[in-house]
């Protein structure tokens, strides 16, 4: 309920008609009169989208996270919603299969249930190699005295 200006309290069918409105209390269309529709906290919530055009929903999903979420069915909820975020399920479509390519993960099916095994001794030994390449690059970049590079 929202206070009159002589008072008394006002609700939306008082108010439709004290603005000469002859839509039914409730209905919404675009323009300024959807926004006198609605209760003050509404259109306060609302903001500046009660008159802009019709928003695209932020809960439709990407394809990325709707193969991760087939993925990880079966997996606890918490797994589950780190993996179907936007950036949880890029990643996992990029890094899972440079983990199994590198050794680092390894898949193996019994009975028709796939058993995933996070290899230790592989990932520090890749890291180790990334690190050696990484510096390897960077020598090379400061013996050709490129200006463009620090």
């Amino acid at each position: 309920m929202s206070q009159a200006k002589d008072g008394g309290t006002a609700n939306g069918a008082e108010f439709a008609a004290a603005v000469g409105s002859d839509r039914a209390p409730g209905s919404r269309s675009s323009g300024i009169r959807a926004a006198t529709d609605s209760s003050p906290q509404e259109t306060c919530l609302r903001g500046s989208r009660a008159m802009a055009g019709k928003k695209k929903s932020s809960k439709s999903m990407s394809y990325t996270q709707r193969i991760a979420q087939v993925a990880t069915v079966g997996m606890p909820a918490p797994v589950q919603q780190v993996a179907t975020s936007k950036l949880g399920s890029r990643l996992l479509l990029l890094l899972i299969p440079i983990l199994i390519a590198t050794g680092v993960i390894t898949v193996s099916f019994s009975g028709g249930i796939p058993s995933v095994t996070f290899n230790r001794d592989r990932a520090q030994a890749v890291g180790r190699e990334l690190g050696a390449d990484a510096m390897r690059a960077a020598e090379r970049v400061r013996q050709a005295n490129d200006p463009t590079y620090r």
